[in-house]
């Protein structure tokens, strides 16, 4: 009866349950008993039981599935939260997620200053990230990031880390750490992090970085930078007086004695000269 109900249209339903009526009495069945079957399944309030049994099974997705279940009970439809998340898949989420399920090189920047730790690992970024959660919540002084927060007080940006490269060779992932230590000009990381790095690159890596340096003059500057700039206001502050002191003499040396010894030979030769005029006029 339920399958002929669901099966056959309105205006076929009556015609279709009186052929079955007479098929269930020439096999045995009562009239009583059909009738009775009959009414109980095609009834009106059976039939908004049924409309009620509509469920739809939706992922829960706060912000989402609340709005799209009242959306169903308007049109009596009933909604069940599961777990599948197929339409988690196929919706896009509007907020960009950090991909860092992989290994590779990632940056944890200051919350507070423009310093970032640079750091590798051949694990899930987001399990080493939590490593390093812990080593500042432990205050482990090996820590760069809690040798960081200690002498500044400033709060460490986990929420912010990035991803540099994802790079799976262990060598190019240290050259790429070491080469990203040189490149950034206000790092947490100790200095023997760049240790297999060649030195002509740390040359060309520190000309490269030479203008932020100059940029952010201030305590961050290394002591090299401070202290060479006195030196060179020292030197030409003596080398100036010293040039012009010394040209003088030598000057006055060249100028005198060409001025001193002409007069002499020009002397003596008038006076020979006149004294050779002079005797063969008293002779004679």
């Amino acid at each position: 009866i339920s399958r002929t109900k669901c099966l056959a249209d309105k205006d076929h339903l009556k015609t279709e349950l009186h052929t079955l009526t007479n098929v269930l009495i020439s096999n045995g069945f009562q009239r009583n008993t059909i009738t009775n079957l009959i009414l109980k399944e095609t009834s009106p309030q059976n039939q908004d039981t049924e409309q009620d049994n509509g469920i739809a099974l939706l992922p829960y997705i706060k912000g989402t599935t609340d709005k799209i279940s009242k959306i169903l009970h308007k049109h009596n439809i009933k909604t069940a939260f599961g777990t599948d998340q197929k339409i988690a898949n196929i919706l896009r989420n509007p907020k960009d997620k950090i991909q860092l399920e992989n290994q590779g090189v990632y940056e944890i920047p200051c919350n507070n200053c423009p310093a970032t730790y640079i750091g590798q690992t051949n694990r899930r970024i987001n399990a080493r990230i939590a490593e390093h959660k812990n080593a500042v919540r432990k205050g482990e002084n090996t820590s760069s990031l809690f040798q960081h927060l200690k002498a500044t007080g400033h709060e460490i940006n986990f929420e912010g880390t990035k991803l540099i490269s994802n790079t799976e060779h262990f060598n190019k992932r240290i050259i790429r750490e070491a080469i990203e230590i040189e490149k950034h000009p206000h790092n947490m990381n100790k200095r023997d992090d760049t240790s297999r790095l060649p030195d002509i690159w740390k040359l060309a890596l520190i000309n490269k970085r030479v203008p932020a340096m100059k940029i952010n003059t201030g305590p961050i500057t290394t002591h090299d930078a401070t202290t060479s700039l006195p030196h060179q206001t020292q030197t030409q502050t003596q080398t100036h007086p010293i040039d012009k002191r010394q040209p003088p003499p030598r000057n006055q040396t060249t100028a005198t004695s060409p001025a001193a010894t002409p007069p002499e030979p020009q002397t003596k030769k008038t006076d020979i000269c006149h004294e050779h005029i002079a005797r063969p006029q008293t002779r004679s």
